[in-house]
């Protein structure tokens, strides 16, 4: 397991972008909870428990023929991470590419992600890290 929680979360967008269930699964808590994107763009819940990650990675899968996370900025706030980097794919069905700024916010009990929130609203994403633009 990474050394660090930067680390950690570096090793999370790895696993999604590989689409490696079990890598992501180690990086998660069994109480996990997902608040991908598409919660806030399409009102969908929050994946959550021991089946989120694998339902997450499913349904990204559903709406993307392809799609890459980056993480160019780290900011970590003790038991809280925030990342800013982009997300970039391109939709299935429609072929439409899309490149986005996008935040994730990881917070951590232990070793584990217990929430993460990724948005393309870096302000709520700053916010939710508990640091202020």
């Amino acid at each position: 397991m990474p050394d660090g929680n930067v680390e950690r979360l570096r090793a999370v967008i790895e696993a999604v972008n590989r689409r490696d269930l079990e890598a992501l699964e180690m990086l998660l808590a069994p109480n996990v909870e997902i608040v991908p994107i598409r919660a806030a763009l399409e009102g969908n819940t929050a994946y959550a428990g021991r089946d989120a990650a694998a339902e997450w990675l499913a349904a990204l899968d559903d709406s993307w023929d392809s799609m890459t996370a980056s993480a160019e900025q780290f900011r970590d706030v003790g038991d809280c991470v925030l990342a800013v980097g982009r997300f970039r794919g391109r939709g299935r069905g429609s072929g439409v590419p899309f490149d986005v700024e996008a935040a994730a916010v990881a917070r951590f009990r232990g070793d584990q992600i217990e929430h993460l929130l990724i948005t393309t609203d870096v302000a709520k994403a700053i916010e939710a890290a508990g640091l202020s633009n």
